[in-house]
């Protein structure tokens, strides 16, 4: 029995569906299906085994990751490998939108984002491995903070780059979560949540309020009383803990 893995074939509807059709079932006529679905199950052409149910912790990020393109399915899992074969589980946290993803619904982009403990071990690692990187430049803050990989379109930040307290709390609170079948430490969502509303673009701030629905209110006061001097005047613990109670979870 084949492991049947959902993998985006878009264009050319009628032409998938007889290709389709011919593997499946050769010895019967072909009748066009109304309810062809374009993300076909497809494991003849590439090997996507790790794209299932079981590697996965989080339903809504593998959702999200069934209907990325096979060149972006190939980069995120690489990115990910990249982490557990150099043994930087415990060095390094999923961040930015597919952390979002892992713990609300929330359509992604095939870019991965870790923030770093330790930035020097993971510039050491790309060295070692030959991967290309160039420095990240942040254009709301005019400053470069961590690596960008071109091969597997992946950012390592480097959490001294903007507020160090707050990033610092998402690397100490991070839970660590099953992904593509590996390991990896994700941010919690209420440490997330106030680090965008903290960054504060409108992307960032929708994100938070997505967050403050799943969080557990009872941390999330916890971590804000403990950032309360960090956080700028404009966004404040206490407007932080007024949005929370405004959304139900």
């Amino acid at each position: 029995m084949c492991d049947w893995k959902v993998i985006k074939l878009t264009g050319f509807r009628l032409n998938l569906e007889r290709l389709w059709h011919f593997v499946a079932a050769p010895n019967e006529s072909f009748m066009p299906c109304k309810a062809f679905n374009p993300f076909i199950r497809w494991s003849v052409l590439m090997d996507f085994h790790w794209l299932k149910k079981a590697n996965f912790d989080s339903a809504t990020l593998l959702r999200e990751m069934a209907i990325q393109s096979p060149s972006a399915l190939n980069k995120i899992h690489k990115a990910f490998a990249f982490v557990t074969d150099n043994n930087l589980q415990d060095k390094l946290v999923l961040v930015g939108g597919m952390a979002v993803a892992h713990w609300t619904s929330r359509t992604i982009t095939p870019d991965t984002d870790f923030l770093c403990r330790n930035i020097n071990a993971v510039k050491a690692a790309l060295s070692k491995d030959g991967i290309d990187f160039s420095a990240v430049t942040f254009a709301n803050l005019g400053t470069t903070g961590g690596f960008t990989v071109p091969s597997f379109d992946a950012d390592f930040l480097d959490p001294r780059a903007a507020n160090m307290p707050v990033n610092m709390n998402i690397i100490d609170s991070a839970t660590p979560s099953m992904i593509a079948g590996m390991i990896i430490l994700v941010a919690d969502p209420a440490a997330l949540a106030i680090q965008k509303f903290v960054t504060g673009r409108t992307k960032d701030l929708d994100d938070g309020f997505k967050l403050l629905a799943v969080c557990e209110k009872t941390k999330l006061k916890v971590i804000l009383k403990k950032l309360k001097r960090d956080l700028p005047e404009d966004m404040s613990a206490k407007e932080i803990w007024n949005y929370a109670k405004t959304v139900n979870n």
